[in-house]
């Protein structure tokens, strides 16, 4: 397998923003007053001219009897103005063949940042707009990143905005747009769940709820930076757009709970099938062993250094191509009420919301064994049946006989390793993809990121380009696709002077990005074998 590290490492290593250096002394940076707490801004980005108002916490820390249940708002403590000038991740872990795979090395470097006192976001604002009017339908558009890692890793401060906020800041007579970064809790600190775990009092998909908790502050205090919480899009890639997803059908669409965006850019969302409670309560069961205790009170009464150490040696350990408390998330049967799309399909999401929607062209291979490429090898049925744990004997026979053949003359691989990457990628990103846009009656954008390799994750260092990268390999395509999630955020619609035509989706229509041009290709992934997964066997 080829080394990815350079493309993925974006993503994966937990890197801090570069914010620029102020040229104002703490004293003169701004003040927001959110009621709870008073925040200054940390710093002032020269360059860009915006401010960094860092580290905002949006819950009380989730510790003690918080660890393992819903995250609740932050009590109100006024004693002292907060600056946030300190590094803060989450709790960090990663699957030993997924860290070998990604950059050849065993697991992830030691990140002293990290701490389960890790619910902080931090606000983005051009000088401009923070100087504007402010209040309800006044303010600026507002774009929220919501960072991948397959629920196990990553951070708010993976990722510079710096070049999106220019690109927003360049349009005529507009003064740009706010950007808000979070963190969310990770592995088993916010994915536990299933029925032992809820009747002892941990609250399923905590980190989901963290999520939710973050966006439900950027709907009440973003004014008070300038920004218009009537004009939010949600941005995410990976997990992070899998998450996406999850808040658009939440509470199975109910319209008394709508997700608190209008917007969303959802980039390579990514999930297995969802697992079930009988394997929620097994995961649950593994942590209290390891952990040598016998409860959910037990459990949080460890100290947080056994607890990662615990989290990391299990997630660490996972069997290829899963990812322990992580890769999807679980049915609760009241935030996540189903399967997403099934919710999707049947009608129950919030229709207001539009889309623009990013596959990558090489989606299957990092989630994929490799060196093994013939029947010999590789066992095509046992690796569907690993993927697909619920499948029945007579899909799975279908599956692998018909959808999925073994390679010949007429298929689209010429090995099993190849038919797997397909497979793969089809179940975890692709059809996702077509069934979003089924559901939204085909009115979402498309494109997809066709830059070599084009495998997963790569494209993120193209939404946040900044200038030469040698992660990005064509800042032509870096320009375009900041061009399009800016006129999208600013104006609903990502088309706009200086960009090539983006139309929606109509007709199965997506937008390549390559090197050499932006034709318009009819969706490969709308096919036969999406139409069946979509119906029989999503999670």
């Amino acid at each position: 397998m080829p080394n990815l590290g350079s493309f993925l490492q974006v993503l994966l290593l937990t890197a801090s923003v570069a914010t620029g250096a102020s040229c104002r002394p703490n004293s003169q940076l701004p003040i927001v007053d959110l009621g709870y707490n008073i925040q200054q801004a940390s710093s002032f980005n020269a360059s860009g001219k915006y401010y960094n108002f860092s580290n905002i916490a949006y819950a009380e820390p989730p510790l003690g009897d918080l660890r393992f249940a819903a995250p609740v708002s932050p009590h109100t403590n006024r004693s002292s103005i907060k600056n946030g000038n300190f590094q803060v991740t989450c709790t960090q872990a990663i699957p030993f063949w997924f860290a070998e795979g990604l950059f050849g090395a065993p697991d992830l470097p030691p990140n002293p940042a990290q701490s389960e006192d890790c619910l902080f976001l931090d606000v983005f604002v051009p000088q401009q707009v923070f100087d504007g009017p402010k209040g309800k339908g006044k303010g600026a558009a507002v774009l929220v990143w919501i960072h991948g890692g397959g629920l196990l890793l990553g951070s708010k401060t993976g990722n510079d905005p710096a070049g999106l906020i220019a690109k927003a800041q360049a349009k005529a007579q507009r003064d740009g747009m706010i950007i808000v970064m979070l963190n969310y809790r990770l592995g088993a600190f916010g994915w536990l769940g299933g029925p032992d775990f809820t009747k002892q009092h941990g609250t399923d998909n905590a980190g989901l709820l963290d999520q939710r908790l973050a966006l439900e502050w950027v709907q009440e205090h973003i004014t008070k930076f300038g920004g218009d919480p009537e004009r939010v899009t949600v941005i995410g890639e990976s997990a992070g757009a899998a998450s996406i997803v999850h808040h658009l059908t939440a509470y199975g669409g109910d319209e008394c709970e709508a997700p608190p965006f209008q917007q969303a850019v959802i980039q390579s969302p990514a999930w297995t099938v969802a697992p079930t409670a009988g394997f929620k309560d097994a995961e649950f069961k593994n942590l209290l062993k390891t952990a040598n205790v016998t409860s959910l009170q037990q459990l949080r009464a460890l100290d947080s250094a056994t607890l990662i150490k615990i989290n990391n040696e299990i997630v660490h350990s996972g069997a290829t191509g899963t990812f322990p408390f992580g890769g999807s998330i679980f049915v609760d049967g009241t935030y996540v009420t189903a399967p997403p799309a099934q919710l999707l399909l049947n009608g129950k999401f919030d229709k207001k919301v539009k889309a623009v929607i990013g596959i990558n062209s090489d989606e299957g291979l990092v989630f994929t064994p490799q060196n093994e490429t013939t029947a010999k090898d590789f066992n095509f049925k046992s690796y569907v049946k690993a993927n697909i744990p619920t499948i029945t004997d007579s899909a799975l026979k279908f599956v692998t006989e018909t959808l999925y053949p073994p390679p010949g003359p007429k298929t689209p691989y010429s090995n099993d390793n190849a038919r797997a990457i397909l497979f793969t990628g089809e179940l975890v990103v692709y059809c996702h993809e077509t069934v979003l846009s089924t559901a939204m009656h085909n009115q979402t954008h498309v494109y997809e990121f066709s830059v070599p390799p084009g495998v997963h994750v790569e494209d993120v260092a193209f939404t946040f380009f900044n200038g030469p990268n040698p992660q990005v390999a064509s800042p032509a395509v870096a320009e375009t696709m900041q061009g399009f999630i800016s006129e999208f955020a600013l104006t609903g619609n990502p088309n706009g002077k200086g960009l090539p035509e983006f139309p929606v989706y109509g007709h199965v229509n997506v937008l390549n990005l390559t090197l050499s041009g932006y034709p318009l290709v009819k969706d490969p992934h709308s096919n036969e074998r999406c139409a069946y997964l979509q119906q029989a066997l999503f999670g």
